[in-house]
């Protein structure tokens, strides 16, 4: 019974594995069209438009009910498609109902797969908190199944949102557990986040007053964008980091040089004119710091003038305080409050804590003391506030870690206890069939248990002399064969030849003549010595050791051509590699090929031949042509010279095809396939 259902799973399997790999077909072609006809293609303008696919999409989705692992992958490239053109609700709903088939079908990859998103939707709602939750249960998730790259995307967007909530501790554990999960780097996206991971490091390290490490960590992650060898430009910003480090310090000569280097990158200010601007408004600050004498208010203007075109207000706010602490220090108070308040505005309106910081604190610089103090006041209450939602977050991701580990550890311990139940039973059935199967055994007749395995051993000793005598027989006819195939096709063939060649000297006289001839006696001493050689069995030394395959060919094809005056062209293409052909599969080509050139000297009255190897993916191809007389006016009998050719390319699993034209020559060409060793 066990085994005709196992035969009826694998008659299943082969019927149906052609319309799977359609299906499979389909939906790659499906997950392609997603980025194509949906987020890539300029026809489509409107959100409304890509929404009207999407939803299809996702209706066709959501009907393959038979490929479980192709439905999966095409809702998750769906969520992505609409939280790309903003639909974050949606993708909300969609990621949600996966979630919950995954935990349902125990699919630990797409459990992973579906709090990633969650993660990703959460920090779009800036709800940062939530999105730490979702990323560290995705770490875990990935943990357990061994894929560190997702786990490591999970590490660093949870080493993010603890740099952005100045968790500066934890940030720089997370950053550093990153770059160990993504090294070594295996592809061009592992040194994307190992330069990310630097990056965050780098940050967390220049908030900290860690400036040597700071630059360090900028320097490696510059090092891994350029190995990526794409978006270097990106790099602008990291230089530009750099550049605030060293103005951090006060050396303001390095910054103007790193600020310098970034501005360099070609076409800036068209790819990127955020980071443009960003360097051009902090390049002109570390002059006007370092006390270089330039036109101070118009620079400083030109890069506020393109953050008010970009609508970039954290740039606007940090380009009204430069400008706001250049007055201040040249003495303009009037003017530096303007620009103070205008920052102040802006940072509230985003809001931009460290912005709102900072203005409060110049303008209570440049203020008189009544208003100055109620600037200070503002200053300390939002300062111990932050400090207090930042301590709330710290405490927050830690109990989020030590909720989710004892979460975790109560269902080990619950599926602890299953397998031992489930076990316990097993073992309970098991010994119970076990002393049933004993019990009756031993009642089973000793007799009859005798007389059938008296009658197995008879039948066995029966079968192995049938099959012995066989064995003999068929060796007996290989024996016959292959010594007919070697003295047909090479002794027979080569005193062909040499008998042709002494009948054409019968009439010639000189010394030539005499070396030509005792070179064609020599080579009938070299023929008696192959005879000796078939008959000690000896057919797979034909080649010498020293010797590749491809001269050993080439030798026997030029002699044959000298002999008769035929031009010849052989090639062996070098992916070729003979070295993994076995022996003899080259013995067989080696024959197929003198033969070939036997009934061309024969019959085919040519000028040329050619002879090449050739590789087309796992097939190798032996072609031999000749600019001859075509098939049609050669013998047309075909004689045991053919049959053995036959023999030997059904011997290396190959088939023969022959092409020949009247008055256009003849073309042979035979195909083997052979799997090379790695």
């Amino acid at each position: 019974m066990k085994i005709a259902f196992i035969i009826f799973v694998f008659a299943y399997t082969l019927l149906s594995c052609e319309g799977y790999s359609e299906q499979i077909s389909d939906g790659i072609n499906s997950i392609e069209n997603i980025e194509k006809e949906i987020l890539n293609d300029s026809s489509i303008v409107s959100n409304e438009e890509r929404i009207i696919l999407l939803d299809e999409y996702y209706i066709n989705a959501k009907g393959l009910k038979d490929d479980d692992e192709l439905r999966s992958k095409l809702l998750l490239r769906i969520i992505k498609a609409y939280n790309e053109i903003g639909e974050n609700e949606t993708a909300l709903k969609i990621n949600k109902e996966l979630y919950e088939y995954a935990r349902a079908s125990y699919d630990s990859l797409l459990i992973g797969d579906s709090l990633l998103n969650l993660g990703y939707h959460y920090i779009q709602q800036d709800q940062q908190d939530s999105a730490y939750y979702y990323y560290y249960r995705a770490e875990r998730i990935f943990d357990q199944i061994d894929d560190r790259r997702k786990s490591g995307n999970a590490t660093l967007n949870m080493a993010i949102i603890q740099k952005d909530y100045k968790d500066f501790v934890g940030a720089e554990a997370n950053s550093i557990k990153t770059i160990r999960k993504f090294t070594p780097a295996d592809s061009v996206n592992d040194l994307r986040y190992l330069a990310s991971a630097y990056n965050n490091l780098g940050i967390v390290s220049r908030s900290l007053g860690n400036y040597e490490n700071a630059i360090s960590y900028y320097e490696k992650a510059i090092e891994y964008r350029i190995k990526q060898r794409k978006n270097i430009i990106i790099n602008a910003g990291s230089y530009n980091n750099i550049g605030l480090v060293y103005t951090d310090k006060g050396e303001y000569d390095k910054a103007i040089d790193f600020y310098n280097k970034g501005l360099q990158y070609d076409s800036l200010f068209i790819k990127r004119p955020k980071t443009y601007a960003r360097l051009l408004d902090n390049l002109t600050y570390a002059r006007f710091l370092s006390g270089e004498e330039a036109d101070y208010p118009n620079l400083f203007e030109r890069s506020l003038h393109i953050r008010d075109s970009l609508k970039d207000k954290s740039g606007l706010a940090t380009g009204n305080l430069h400008i706001a602490d250049y007055y201040a220090r040249s003495g303009y108070p009037d003017a530096a409050n303007n620009y103070g308040r205008t920052a102040l505005d802006i940072s509230k309106s985003i809001p931009y804590n460290k912005g709102v910081l900072e203005s409060l604190m110049l303008l209570a610089k440049v203020n008189p003391p009544t208003e100055a103090l109620k600037y200070s006041n503002e200053y300390i209450g939002l300062s111990d506030s932050l400090q207090r939602e930042q301590s709330r977050f710290r405490n927050q991701f830690a109990r989020i870690r030590y909720e989710t580990e004892e979460l975790e550890q109560e269902n080990t311990k619950v599926t602890r206890q299953r397998k031992w139940l489930i076990n316990a039973i097993l073992g309970i059935v098991s010994l119970t069939l076990l002393s049933y199967i004993l019990i009756q055994r031993s009642i089973a007749k000793k007799e009859l248990r005798f007389r059938e395995s008296q009658q197995q051993a008879n039948e066995e000793i029966y079968s192995l002399m049938l099959n012995q005598q066989g064995k003999l027989e068929e060796g007996k006819q290989l024996e016959k064969q292959r010594i007919s195939e070697e003295l047909h096709d090479s002794v027979l063939g080569r005193l062909f030849g040499i008998r042709l060649s002494l009948a054409g000297l019968n009439h010639k006289e000189g010394e030539k003549v005499i070396e030509t001839r005792k070179k064609f006696i020599d080579e009938l001493k070299g023929l008696g010595q192959e005879i000796r050689q078939i008959s000690h069995d000896l057919n797979a030394s034909t080649f010498a050791l020293d010797k590749l395959y491809e001269e050993v060919v080439e030798e026997l094809i030029q002699t044959q051509c000298e002999r008769f005056e035929l031009k010849y062209d052989f090639k062996s293409d070098p992916e070729i590699r003979w070295d993994t052909i076995p022996d003899n599969h080259k013995v067989h080509l080696y024959r197929i090929i003198q033969e070939s050139l036997q009934n061309i000297n024969k019959h085919a009255k040519a000028n040329t031949v050619t002879v090449h190897f050739e590789r087309e993916q796992e097939n190798h191809v032996l072609l031999i042509k000749d600019d001859g007389v075509g098939i049609e006016k050669r013998k047309t009998k075909r004689g045991i010279g053919f049959k053995n050719m036959q023999s030997r390319v059904a011997r290396i699993n190959g088939k023969i095809h022959i092409d020949g034209r009247p008055g256009q020559g003849t073309e042979l060409a035979i195909k083997f396939a052979f799997k090379e060793a790695i």
